[in-house]
């Protein structure tokens, strides 16, 4: 798909070339398109699939519930991971935290921070999708965060 967008800002821009010398000249200079491989959303029955808490349940209020997404950056040598807490009602941002690898803290560093500046009225974060990192909420003690599941 690359190479024929190429090829037509090519064409666009008045030099007339074709597929196979973009698909040429992008291989000579080692160039290739950054693609997921195949099935990355095909989901694994080895995983434990956590129930939708929040079914039936009315958004309504800003801190009321809290979700969260991790989205990865291609890197020239690696991945880097970005680690979104968001309210759901007003859609902001709460805490991020960017990290290589992944791991727990990546996920609870940004949720401690939100916590010492806001309420969450509701004692649940929710990740979304198929590769959801769950974190339940208990009651708040000294250290912050009482985790109930812990990332998958």
């Amino acid at each position: 798909m690359a190479i024929l967008r190429i090829a037509a800002e090519l064409g666009r821009e008045g030099l007339v070339v074709n597929r196979k010398a973009v698909q040429h000249h992008m291989r000579e200079m080692g160039i290739a398109g950054i693609c997921p491989g195949p099935n990355l959303s095909r989901r694994r029955h080895e995983h434990k699939v956590y129930p939708y808490l929040l079914l039936g349940l009315s958004i309504t209020a800003p801190d009321q519930i809290w979700g969260f997404d991790l989205t990865y950056i291609r890197m020239r040598r690696t991945w880097m991971y970005l680690v979104a807490l968001l309210d759901w009602c007003t859609r902001h941002v709460v805490a991020w935290e960017l990290g290589d690898p992944v791991e727990e803290e990546l996920v609870i560093e940004p949720v401690r921070r939100a916590l010492a500046q806001n309420t969450l009225h509701y004692p649940h974060l929710c990740g979304g999708g198929r590769k959801t990192m769950g974190i339940g909420i208990g009651e708040r003690s000294k250290g912050g965060l009482d985790r109930t599941v812990g990332i998958e």
